[in-house]
């Protein structure tokens, strides 16, 4: 079940309002984690994570989800399934990598 939840949230990540020229390598790195937080209590976290990993740019929380931009114009997303005792993190962009991703994990 949660596999396919997660495939499903990665599909979904692809509509990330990135804006990517036909020329750019787009790159993108997941992850996920348990929590035990509530929604409101999950998007803060989520907030402070992406911000402190330096996605500040453009920064917006729609619904169950808190989008920002670097200084390089590389995207990244968490998203609060408190349902599912889920977060998922996205990070999409020429530079993005696993170590990134796994950053705002860890500030979360």
């Amino acid at each position: 079940m949660i596999l396919r939840l997660l495939a499903s949230l990665l599909v979904l990540s692809l509509w990330l309002p990135a804006v990517l020229t036909a020329q750019t390598r787009c790159k993108l790195a997941t992850t996920w984690s348990a929590t035990s937080f509530n929604e409101k209590e999950c998007l803060e976290h989520a907030e402070q994570a992406l911000r402190q990993t330096g996605y500040y740019k453009n920064f917006s929380i729609t619904g169950q989800s808190v989008f920002g931009y670097n200084e390089e114009d590389e995207h990244a997303t968490a998203r609060c399934i408190p349902s599912k005792n889920l977060v998922f993190f996205v990070v999409s962009g020429a530079g993005a990598s696993g170590d990134r991703v796994e950053r705002i994990k860890r500030n979360y």
